[in-house]
């Protein structure tokens, strides 16, 4: 049932309700405090198995499981969150710029590293949309071109992941360390 309406917020609630994330009358901390609970939400979502045993959680398995859908459905949720967040301050045309705070992008970030850096270590590997969604978010935050990382603790982490992937995620890890690898290359530029 969790899988079922986190998929419900993410395709209907986010995209339906879009003017909440614009400058309007929503005040900030009524925003801020929505996109908490959604970080939240999605937090407990990702982690909802930490007593699973990992072997339920296997990287190859062809059945997906009700707890690796909710892991899915968080990850996409997050990843969308994410794109409202950088997509409504990129379309921003006034000096009030609706920024989204970077403790806000750096906790969805710490969410997404922490996922992929599961995958370097097997013990509790994520299904691989959860995984896709994480690369994602990874290449949005580095394409925003703000100081949102660490440059080399995200890079490191990318390497070890690209090596350890499934091959259908290695382009995906890849990208996602070009992003990183650019944002570095053109925040030393300026």
């Amino acid at each position: 049932k969790a899988a079922l309406v986190l998929s419900f917020m993410s395709k209907t609630v986010l995209f339906g309700h879009l003017k909440m994330f614009e400058n309007s009358n929503h005040s900030r901390a009524e925003k801020d405090g929505v996109i908490d609970q959604l970080i939240s939400v999605c937090e407990r979502g990702l982690f909802f198995s930490e007593t699973t045993p990992s072997s339920s959680l296997s990287r190859t398995s062809q059945q997906i499981t009700p707890v690796q859908k909710c892991q899915i459905n968080s990850a996409v949720l997050l990843n969308t969150l994410t794109q409202i967040l950088l997509n409504n301050d990129n379309n921003t045309n006034d000096n009030t710029s609706s920024n989204p705070p970077s403790n806000v992008i750096k906790r969805i970030l710490a969410l997404a590293t922490l996922v992929l850096s599961r995958v370097v270590n097997v013990d509790g590997c994520f299904p691989i949309d959860a995984r896709d969604a994480c690369y994602g978010i990874i290449c949005s935050i580095a394409r925003d071109s703000k100081d949102y990382f660490e440059i080399a603790a995200v890079a490191d982490l990318l390497f070890s992941s690209a090596q350890s992937e499934v091959d259908t995620l290695k382009s995906r890890a890849g990208a996602a360390l070009d992003a990183v690898l650019f944002a570095y290359t053109k925040s030393i530029g300026t």
